[in-house]
């Protein structure tokens, strides 16, 4: 009899024990629903509070700097000037290259066309809109001399490539048209090492973006404008 009821009172311990372990974790899985819910209104109202943020700030950028933005406030024309002289003399070294191989007469005209509008943009970029530095760095310095000096070998190339092409339209022997092909493929080469030496000076040492770098001057420089800034530390 006793040991009936010692079972009996074991068996009744471990359905206690594990009722309360059911209601434990209950209380935990509510917790934790409770817990995420917070969590997931939090992120709801710090997205909806970001978007706002983002939204305003548009509407300050709007207003600050209308699109496009007005020539006056760029530091230096170069930039919108030099991407055609890149263009068009490698597009026309390679054109020179097609018509040496395959001779055409709109191709001919096309190429001259071409040759002598990337000369005169390398001409007006490298001279009557490049600006005038200050302030750099010795590794800087030696970018924008090769960069010059590229530029210098482009304008001369690109000049003779024009003549001789030009040339060919009256006189089309194959002689000629070797010499074009070889000034207007220098131009070509010329051009992309200077592109890549501005890229250098720009994306490296942080020169011209905002004015950085460009010297300053009483009268303007040779675009009429004014260069007022601070210089930042050379890199």
């Amino acid at each position: 009899m006793k040991q009936i009821r010692l079972r009996w009172l074991l068996i009744l311990f471990l359905v206690t024990i594990q009722v309360g372990f059911a209601h434990d974790d209950h209380k935990k899985k509510k917790a934790r629903a409770k817990s995420d819910s917070a969590r997931l209104d939090s992120l709801r109202r710090a997205a909806s509070i970001g978007t706002v943020a983002d939204s305003l700030n548009m509407e300050r950028v709007q207003e600050m700097a209308p699109m496009p933005a007005p020539l006056a406030d760029y530091p230096t024309y170069h930039p919108l000037v030099v991407h055609a002289p890149i263009a068009l003399l490698i597009l026309t070294a390679l054109l020179q290259v097609v018509v040496l191989i395959k001779p055409s007469d709109p191709l001919n005209w096309l190429t001259v066309v071409l040759a002598a509008g990337g000369t005169v943009g390398a001409y007006v970029a490298s001279t009557l809109v490049h600006p005038h530095t200050d302030g750099l760095s010795d590794a800087a310095q030696l970018a924008l001399e090769s960069h010059e000096a590229y530029a210098f070998y482009t304008q001369w190339l690109g000049l003779a490539g024009t003549l001789l092409k030009a040339g060919t339209l009256w006189r089309p022997v194959k002689w000629l048209e070797g010499l074009a092909a070889v000034a207007l493929v220098g131009a070509g080469i010329t051009v992309a090492l200077a592109g890549h030496q501005g890229a250098a000076l720009t994306y490296q040492f942080g020169i011209g973006p905002r004015g950085a770098y460009l010297e300053q001057h009483e009268e303007g420089h040779a675009d009429g404008k004014l260069r007022e800034h601070k210089h930042p530390e050379t890199p």
